[in-house]
């Protein structure tokens, strides 16, 4: 399989959850945008941060250089050019453009998970007020944007099960080979 599934959607809505279980279950490597920032800011010192300095350190990287912050994140996963991979969390149609432009031999499909205020909050640690403070940062703002150019828009809100079950479906329609 060569396709490169690429997942967005708001904070807790299942990205890394459900696009692990699918670089697991079609045997591809996987790569994320926020592993990678997470180890970029635990590199500058700081070993335990916040949501906040995580998406303000991401959202230097996406403007500072996003080709650059691509094919690290590319390089972090171990992608290999002609094989498929699991990239998550796109929260720029930049860094989907960019991933296309890098890659354009292959497919990149994106996958959009959307959930309710209520059911992302039941899936975390956080406070609906702390969420919405999560997602009201410039970090998010293309979410809508990045939902009306997606390949797939997978409401999450249902059992993780179904969730998967559809996902894995339709990346196998997408993406046999």
């Amino acid at each position: 399989m060569d396709c490169i599934f690429a997942f967005g959607g708001s904070s807790k809505s299942g990205k890394t959850t459900l696009g692990r279980r699918l670089a697991r279950e079609l045997g591809l490597p996987f790569a994320s945008f926020g592993d990678y920032v997470r180890k970029e800011v635990n590199r500058r010192g700081s070993s335990n941060p916040s949501s906040e300095q995580l998406q303000a350190r991401g959202l230097l990287l996406a403007r500072t250089d996003m080709c650059g912050f691509c094919r690290a994140v590319l390089e972090e996963g171990g992608f290999v050019a002609g094989q498929g991979l699991v990239v998550d969390g796109i929260r720029h149609l930049s860094a989907l453009s960019t991933l296309r432009m890098l890659i354009p031999q292959q497919p990149v499909k994106l996958v959009y998970l959307e959930s309710s205020l209520a059911e992302r909050v039941k899936r975390s640690s956080l406070s609906p007020d702390q969420l919405q403070k999560l997602d009201s940062h410039s970090v998010e703002s293309e979410t809508v944007a990045i939902r009306n150019v997606a390949d797939l828009v997978l409401n999450t809100s249902g059992s993780a099960d179904d969730c998967f079950s559809r996902l894995r479906s339709w990346a196998l329609e997408q993406c046999v080979g």
